[in-house]
C-alpha cells in the first residue's frame, strides 16, 4: 500500500481515496497489549472506517478519535452497544443509532481538534 502511495499524484481520485482508507482501517485494527477491545467496540469503529467516518480525520488522529468514541458512547449512547452486545447484528434501525452516535461524536471531536477537517457524513 505505501508503494501506491508515493505516486498519489499519479492516481485517480477514487484509488487515493481507497488507499487513504485503508491507511484509517490499518491504523484502527491495532490494539494496545493486554488492552483488548470488546467486540462490540470493534466493531463499531470497523463499521466508522468501512463507512467512511473517518476518512476526513489526519492519520495521526485515528487512535484519539477511537479512544474518545468509546468513553463517548460509554457516556452517551449505552444502548448502542448493548444493542449490539445482544442483538449480535445491525439491523436497519441500530445502523440508524450508530450512525447517529457517530456523527454525534465526529461533531464534538472536531470542535475539540479544530485540526480535524469537518466530515461530510
Amino acid at each position: 500500500m505505501t508503494a501506491f502511495a508515493q505516486f498519489g499524484t499519479e492516481l485517480d481520485k477514487a484509488t487515493q481515496v481507497q488507499l487513504a482508507r485503508g491507511e484509517r482501517m490499518a491504523e484502527i485494527l491495532k490494539q494496545d497489549q493486554f488492552k483488548p477491545l470488546a467486540v462490540e467496540e470493534q466493531i463499531l469503529i470497523i463499521y466508522a472506517g468501512i463507512n467512511g467516518f473517518l476518512d476526513n480525520l489526519p492519520l495521526s488522529e485515528i487512535r484519539q478519535f477511537e479512544e474518545g468514541l468509546y468513553q463517548f458512547l460509554d457516556s452517551n449512547c449505552q444502548a448502542v452497544k448493548e444493542e449490539l452486545r445482544t442483538k449480535k447484528a445491525i439491523d436497519d434501525a441500530l445502523r440508524a443509532q450508530i450512525d447517529t452516535a457517530l456523527k454525534q461524536w465526529l461533531d464534538l471531536f472536531g470542535k475539540k481538534n479544530p485540526s480535524s477537517q469537518d466530515n461530510a457524513h
